[in-house]
C-alpha cells in the first residue's frame, strides 16, 4: 500500500530523483521498472499519444499502479440482446476530486480513469472486491448469460 506517489496521483509534477529519494514508489520508479520497453514497431504510448521512454519516470509509479487491474468485460444474454455494464460513477466522489493528471505526455494511464481510481483505493484485507461496473437491470435466474 505504500508503494505509490500521492503527489503524482494528486496531479503534482515530480522528478525521478525526488521519487527515488522519498522512496514513495520503491521499487517501481521508471517505465522500464513497469516492464515497458521501447519498441520501434509498436511503441507504448502515453495517454496523449507520445511514445514513452523506458528510462523516464513512470507516471504513476509504484507497485500499486503496476498491479492495476485492467481487464475489460462484455456481457450478453444467449441468443438475445447485449446487457450493458454501467461503468460510470464507480469511484467515490471524494476520490474523483483528488485524482488528477499532471503530465499526459509522460503518463502510461489516465489517473482520472474511474477504474484506476477504484483500484488505487487501499483495502484493509488481503481478500477484497473492487467495483468494476453495474448491471442496472434485473437478470433472470433461469437464463444463461455469457461474460466475455
Amino acid at each position: 500500500m505504500k508503494s505509490k506517489s500521492q503527489k503524482q496521483l494528486m496531479g503534482e509534477k515530480t522528478t525521478l530523483e525526488e521519487m527515488k529519494s522519498d522512496e514513495d514508489c520503491n521499487p517501481i520508479y521508471t517505465n522500464a521498472d513497469m516492464g515497458f520497453k521501447e519498441n520501434l514497431i509498436d511503441p507504448l504510448l502515453s495517454i496523449d499519444g507520445t511514445p514513452l521512454v523506458s528510462n523516464q519516470q513512470a507516471i504513476p509509479c509504484g507497485i500499486m499502479a503496476k498491479a492495476n487491474f485492467n481487464d475489460k468485460f462484455n456481457t450478453w444474454k444467449i441468443n438475445e440482446e447485449e446487457i450493458t455494464i454501467n461503468q460510470k460513477n464507480i469511484a467515490w466522489d471524494k476520490d474523483k476530486k483528488l485524482f488528477k493528471n499532471s503530465e499526459k505526455s509522460k503518463q502510461w494511464i489516465d489517473i482520472k480513469d474511474e477504474h484506476f481510481i477504484v483500484w488505487m483505493r487501499p483495502t484493509g484485507l488481503s481478500d477484497f472486491r473492487k467495483l468494476w461496473g453495474r448491471i442496472d437491470r434485473d437478470l433472470k435466474k433461469e437464463k444463461n448469460y455469457i461474460l466475455l
